[in-house]
């Protein structure tokens, strides 16, 4: 009874400190989140985040609290397959969560301000988890929590611009701790599996190739210790994670034959764009060394995105190397690390996956928890001169590197230098001090939140020039939008391009939207952000990702039949009502002379045309001997009545994404994708009856399944692991009470 009793006791008391721990990074990450926010207005809304992800959730959640559909939207053209893009966390829970919260405001950048800041403090703890799971020390663990949310790519790079990427890190980090205790025997497999499911279910592919290292590098060290029975759990909690990828990604494959392939020309290839070297990595505690990277049409990265942190190398001199912790119990950080930075190094464009830049933080994350090992048997204590001047020397060494890599920053090369400096002696007078382990949080806390903000302010995407398609900052504010275009009514396609906007105010006043943004704040246009997109669509049009279109392709393509076989233009086709267009094209004088269009608004940055009498939605063309009449539209679903005597076709104002079903009163009539990726039906000769077009995801279906089946297969697994488990403790129990 004592035994269980004092063991519960320290159960308990481990809980408390851990929560108190996890206060400590939840209280620095959102100061030093704040600061940043302070210096840097723009911080976490910028593009893709600007332009993508956050107007996109909004989105979703308006859907969802509407209860309209989403996954699937036939009036969002290249962007309406949201189930196919895949990389939006539509089964995630915690994005589901988060995208009600964000459609609860029209100001995006203070949503994704909330949303990045949550995720960095999730990291943090997660870091802190990874480590204590390893056997780092309290303190130790608290520290490396408490830097890693401020490593030059995941600030930048993640929060900054890539959202999806920083929640895959996050679940992706408390999968491995979880996994991890799992192999330990300290908790079941229902942590991990849920972790796991939070990863895959981002949609950000990087978070599949985390987790499969993760359970190649633990599966690996259970191959060493022989533990057969829990590599065979381990296998099973891959396997139903496997359930979420299949249900994450199985609209994707649906939709290869029609999308823009993210893959063209070579399987691998290699241009060095975002690809850190290992001479890179050695600037990773100079906050203002700029990787010699290709990136961003330079030969250096704009922002310091291999940087982890001031402290790491300035310190290596003072660990106490000699009491190491074992290493072969903890092998899998070392496998793990090793084949993150093997990824890291490139080829730069391997399959689906370019830029390997992304896995720097997975690396770095192997470096934070091996310090954390290291540190957690304190520091030395003796040869304080030595270590100190080795310390200086490597702060040295960082302003040398960071000079070379942008000379022309030299001011701002010393001031920090010296910051690292006094903060590197700081170190050396505290290290005798009974409290040394304390006094490093300290210092390496207020070293983060001094050198965070300066880097913030000194390299804030939004802070410099980088190119004329990308500096034009949409509103934050769908407010703004709404007010912008409050007269432009019924279905918009706009013709601009970023790039000949440069200089202007045209985009930051909401008067041309890009990207999803338009959408967001309730316009019908079909200019969108995907990372898909149907590609005869997109071909038809000339749009890029964002919407945009090139100064290259003529207005008046919009006034000429869709192919020689059909007498139809393209604009009538699509159904649009109203054109927006960009007064720097240099064509505009093709706006003139097309009968049933008007011009209501000529201003400062876009002329405006309307029809004069306006279309019947949704947009049913005939061809040849067919009549169409009593069209509706309901969701996804569309009917109409047709009367044919000798048959023909009907154009639909769909594209013709896989996953449609056309019946003739219960028979099933033929479909093909004509020019720019449009729907046309068949209509057989004595045609008369109700048309119907229904859609239905391809492969939802089966993913449901397969995932229901991962929970179902948890539960057992979990029940398992139970049984067992107290079958032990008791078997443990007898064993003592006969000594």
């Amino acid at each position: 009874m004592s035994r269980s009793t004092g063991g519960a006791a320290r159960s308990l008391r481990f809980s408390r400190r851990s929560l108190f721990d996890l206060g400590i990074i939840f209280v620095v990450v959102l100061t030093i989140g704040l600061l940043i926010k302070v210096v840097w207005r723009e911080f976490t809304f910028f593009g893709d985040n600007a332009e993508s992800f956050f107007p996109l959730w909004h989105m979703y959640g308006t859907a969802l609290r509407s209860g309209e559909p989403f996954l699937f939207d036939p009036n969002g053209w290249g962007a309406g397959n949201v189930l196919a893009e895949a990389a939006y966390g539509v089964f995630n829970p915690v994005t589901i969560v988060n995208s009600l919260l964000i459609s609860l405001t029209d100001r995006l950048s203070v949503a994704s301000f909330l949303v990045m800041l949550e995720f960095l403090i999730l990291l943090g703890w997660g870091v802190y988890m990874l480590s204590r799971s390893h056997g780092a020390a309290r303190t130790a663990s608290v520290l490396v929590g408490s830097i890693a949310p401020f490593a030059g790519y995941t600030l930048y790079y993640e929060a900054g611009n890539w959202a999806s990427g920083l929640m895959s890190a996050v679940w992706v980090v408390h999968f491995w701790w979880s996994a991890r205790m799992f192999t330990q025997s300290r908790i079941g497999p229902l942590t991990p599996v849920v972790f796991g499911f939070l990863a895959a279910t981002v949609g950000n592919p990087y978070s599949v190739v985390g987790i499969l290292v993760v359970l190649f590098a633990l599966a690996f060290e259970l191959v060493l210790r022989k533990d057969w029975r829990i590599l065979a759990g381990l296998v099973v909690v891959g396997a139903i994670i496997g359930t979420a990828v299949v249900l994450t990604y199985s609209g994707l494959l649906a939709a290869l034959t029609v999308i823009d392939r993210p893959v063209d020309g070579d399987l691998v290839s290699n241009k060095n764009y975002l690809t850190p070297t290992l001479s890179d990595m050695m600037g990773m505690s100079s906050p203002t060394y700029l990787p010699r990277i290709r990136a961003w049409f330079g030969e250096n990265d704009l922002v310091p995105s291999a940087y982890l942190s001031w402290l790491i190398l300035p310190l290596l001199p003072w660990l106490r190397w000699r009491a190491m912790p074992k290493w072969r119990p903890r092998i899998s950080l070392g496998v793990a690390g090793l084949i993150f930075l093997v990824l890291t190094l490139g080829p730069d464009h391997l399959w689906l996956f370019r830029w390997p830049i992304r896995f720097i933080e997975y690396v770095y994350l192997c470096v934070l928890v091996a310090f954390a090992l290291i540190l957690s048997a304190g520091l030395s204590r003796t040869r304080l001169a030595l270590r100190t001047s080795l310390s200086l020397a490597s702060v040295g060494l960082g302003l040398y590197l960071a000079f070379s890599s942008r000379p022309t920053l030299l001011s701002y090369h010393l001031v920090v230098a010296a910051a690292a400096a006094v903060l590197v002696l700081g170190i050396r007078f505290t290290v005798r001090d009974a409290r040394a382990r304390h006094w490093l949080l300290a210092i390496a806390i207020a070293g983060t939140a001094v050198i965070a903000p300066f880097q913030a302010q000194l390299f804030g995407w939004s802070h410099q020039a980088i190119e004329p398609g990308v500096d034009q900052r949409p509103p934050s504010d769908l407010g703004i939008v709404r007010s912008a275009w409050s007269d432009i009514q019924g279905r918009v396609l706009q013709i601009a391009e970023l790039r000949e906007l440069e200089g202007t105010d045209a985009v930051a006043r909401g008067q041309l939207v890009f990207g999803n943004i338009g959408r967001a704040a309730g316009v019908d246009i079909l200019n969108r952000y995907t990372g898909i997109n149907f590609e005869s669509f997109k071909d038809g049009f000339g749009f890029d990702y964002r919407g945009t279109v090139g100064a290259y392709f003529p207005i008046s393509f919009l006034w000429t039949p869709l192919s020689p076989d059909y007498d139809i233009d393209v604009i009538d086709a699509f159904g649009i009502d109203t054109l927006v267009v960009a007064k720097t094209r240099p064509d505009l004088s093709s706006l003139d002379g097309h009968p049933g269009w008007r011009v209501v608004e000529d201003s400062e940055y876009r002329i405006v045309l309307t029809r004069t009498a306006p279309l019947e939605h949704p947009t049913v063309t005939p061809v040849d001997d067919v009549e169409v009449s009593e069209t509706q539209e309901a969701g996804t679903d569309l009917s109409f009545t047709v009367h044919s005597a000798t048959g023909g076709a009907v154009i639909l104002d769909r594209l013709a994404w896989p996953g449609y079903t056309v019946m003739l009163d219960g028979t099933p009539l033929t479909t093909e994708r004509v020019p720019y990726g449009l729907t046309r039906v068949d209509i057989p000769a004595g045609s008369s009856g109700l048309v119907t077009v229904k859609y239905e995801s391809p492969g939802l279906r089966l993913g449901v399944l397969v995932a229901a089946v991962g929970l179902i297969a948890t539960a057992a697994h979990q029940v398992v692991w139970t049984a067992r488990r107290r079958r032990s403790i008791t078997a443990s129990s007898r064993a003592e009470s006969l000594v």
